[in-house]
């Protein structure tokens, strides 16, 4: 059987079209009656209904155990259908730490299982009083899980109904607990939404793990907590985790957190957190592409000054990133990291007046640029060079940076192509000429990767035109 990972990358489809993501199944055997006290699980059609196993969805009863006997009791290629209502769950113990309260586990639970929702209106909600460290879905991997899909619902973390301080313990997802580095796995989350986490949204430590259209809102710390290295630690790195079409806001630190091994982050949007993302000491490889980091409190995306724990230097990709209204530095390039950057934009960024500058590299991180463009700074500069490493730009474009548009520290920048931006609007409109209205051309050029890159519309869970991330 072939599994929905290498469905995703080898089928020619929309994702919308997808396995998994989008099908259609019969629907499940009728609800029993009220009042029926002994409720008779369905496997009509291979689909497990969570109120057959004794769930009643009604927001106030504990159905925590109703979900799991019905996940305990699937076969391989069978879907629990977590139908629209509230199903209010909790750990079995609130007082003990890493207490879970729903557990798919790799030593027992069969491969090519699917948990699947209605869509937002599906809701696992964590009922409040938990004491210590706690989870609402747990992923066990131990000996490996193959083909595991959870879908088009909803978890809500409750995190101001719990006792445990906000932010010291408390996933919505969670993916780890594997037996060993050498185990591949292939676990999807799709069109799901982490809502009130009292730590993080999605928690993911091990590779082969996707999460394709999901959204991760008001989570204490990080709305998407990435994490595949651990220096003998039971995390495998390849392939790495892959963060595609999702959406973070509210989030109080990070929108993704990209805290470890290799990862993936395709048309992203991570808005109005603390910070947009970072990368780091634990970072080996990673790519953001067609990502927009915007309106954050902070920094839109960070490298802190921590230095490197994996033994080389980060190898950090931007392909098509914009870090826009950030209340300080747009993309602050740092510690123990070489950067490729095929084309980035930084804008409107540092109105809090903390940083100095735009776009700043810094520490001993070494970035090869193609196109950099750096305007309309609240406060401070466009550009400011004060890495021990050398880095070249090919093309840097500024405009409107009230503290001057290049400040060099040390030695070691070169910028082949330097441009104020109406200088970059006449010189492609000399190749413009005899094409039509030339400035209009230029600034359409000057203004592509806008396009190439989602907005919070076209992203996250149940987001509507999927067409263009075909």
């Amino acid at each position: 059987m072939i599994s929905r990972r290498k469905l995703f990358g080898l089928c020619s489809l929309p994702l919308v079209a997808l396995a998994g993501c989008n099908r259609t199944d019969p629907d499940p055997s009728p609800t029993p009656a009220p009042g029926d006290e002994t409720p008779q699980p369905s496997r009509d059609d291979s689909i497990l209904d969570i109120r057959d196993f004794g769930a009643t969805i009604d927001g106030q009863t504990d159905d925590a155990r109703a979900i799991q006997a019905a996940i305990d009791a699937a076969e391989e290629g069978d879907t629990v259908r977590l139908p629209a209502g509230t199903a209010l769950v909790s750990g079995a113990n609130k007082k003990q730490a890493g207490t879970a309260a729903i557990v798919i586990d790799g030593n027992t639970h069969p491969n090519n299982l699917t948990i699947r929702g209605e869509g937002e209106e599906s809701v696992i909600k964590m009922d409040g009083g938990h004491v210590s460290n706690h989870t609402v879905i747990e992923v066990a991997i131990g000996p490996g899980i193959d083909g595991l899909m959870l879908e088009n619902f909803k978890v809500d973390g409750s995190k101001s109904d719990q006792t445990q301080d906000a932010g010291m313990g408390g996933w919505n997802f969670d993916v780890g607990k594997a037996n060993s580095k050498e185990i591949t796995v292939d676990i999807t989350f799709c069109d799901s939404w982490s809502v009130n986490a009292n730590q993080n949204g999605f928690h993911t430590a091990f590779g082969g793990c996707s999460h394709v259209r999901c959204t991760a809102l008001d989570a204490e710390l990080h709305g998407f907590a990435i994490d595949s290295w651990g220096d003998g630690e039971s995390r495998n790195m390849d392939p790495p985790i892959e963060v595609r079409q999702c959406y973070a806001s509210g989030n109080g630190l990070y929108g993704i957190d990209c805290c470890g091994g290799k990862i993936i982050v395709d048309d992203f949007v991570s808005e109005n957190s603390e910070q947009g993302t970072k990368t780091t000491e634990e970072i080996v490889e990673t790519t953001y592409r067609r990502c927009r980091f915007k309106d954050n409190n902070t920094l839109g995306y960070n490298r802190p000054t921590t230095e490197s724990v994996v033994g080389q230097r980060a190898q950090v990709r931007f392909v098509d990133v914009i870090a826009e209204g950030n209340g300080q530095t747009g993309f602050r390039f740092g510690s123990d990291t070489d950067y490729e950057v095929d084309r980035i934009v930084s804008r409107r960024n540092n109105s809090s007046n903390q940083n100095p500058a735009n776009i700043m590299i810094r520490d001993d991180s070494s970035v090869d640029a193609g196109l950099v463009l750096s305007y309309d700074a609240v406060h401070g500069e466009g550009l400011r060079f004060g890495s021990t490493q050398p880095s070249t730009i090919d093309t840097y474009v500024y405009a409107g940076n009230p503290a001057g548009d290049l400040a060099i520290e040390r030695d070691g920048l070169e910028i082949l192509n330097q441009y104020t931006r109406e200088e970059y609007y006449r010189f492609h409109t000399q190749n413009a000429i005899g094409l039509g209205d030339a400035r209009t051309l230029a600034r359409e050029q000057f203004d592509s990767i806008d396009r190439a890159i989602p907005t919070a519309s076209d992203v996250g869970a149940g987001s509507g035109d999927r067409s263009r991330f075909e």
